[in-house]
């Protein structure tokens, strides 16, 4: 069980090249990619996730939590030489388009703000929900605001993570399961 409780996230969705082997990746992931990222300085924490199900054709098949203890360590986080380095590591490995210049070929990155204080707790399997407005929240959800898009234009203003497979209306959402976590 993961508690959930962060100002600052990033959400990073992305599908790995066709020809990729799956449960290599998904290993990768657990052995390579969520060590490196949980043991990056100003991280409070990562985990990589695969969409079970969705409503709508999603343009991607995984979706990672990144998460701040603070907004402002964003900036200098992500765009360290470290974190730069990595990426364009997984890019070459697992990305579409590994040699683009447009890097949102390989990976949607978009910057999220809690809402609120609330605190959830997650266990395998969530569900996000992608809204224009702003959605109603109980205690089994975790309302989050877009703070801007750093890969490609958003098609959402707000974000859900549910631990119950929450279908909110007016939303497009998928079911995630967990593939790594700290």
């Amino acid at each position: 069980m993961i508690k959930f409780n962060f100002p600052a996230m990033l959400l990073l969705t992305y599908t790995p090249r066709k020809d990729v082997d799956l449960e290599k990746y998904e290993n990768w992931l657990r052995e390579v990619d969520n060590p490196f990222f949980n043991n990056v300085k100003g991280i409070s924490h990562y985990t990589n996730w695969k969409i079970i199900n969705k409503n709508i054709n999603l343009k991607f098949s995984y979706f990672d939590f990144l998460a701040f203890e603070n907004i402002n360590l964003f900036d200098s986080v992500w765009n360290s030489k470290e974190v730069v380095d990595f990426t364009a590591s997984w890019r070459k490995l697992w990305g579409q388009a590994p040699n683009n210049e447009d890097l949102s070929l390989n990976a949607m990155v978009y910057l999220l703000e809690n809402t609120g204080n609330q605190s959830l707790i997650i266990d395998k399997q969530v569900s996000i929900n992608f809204s224009l407005n702003k959605i109603k929240f109980n205690d089994h959800n975790q309302l989050w605001k877009l703070n801007k898009s750093i890969r490609n234009e958003a098609f959402f203003n707000y974000f859900v993570i549910s631990k119950n497979k929450s279908r909110l209306s007016k939303s497009f959402w998928a079911d995630g399961e967990i593939v790594a976590s700290p």
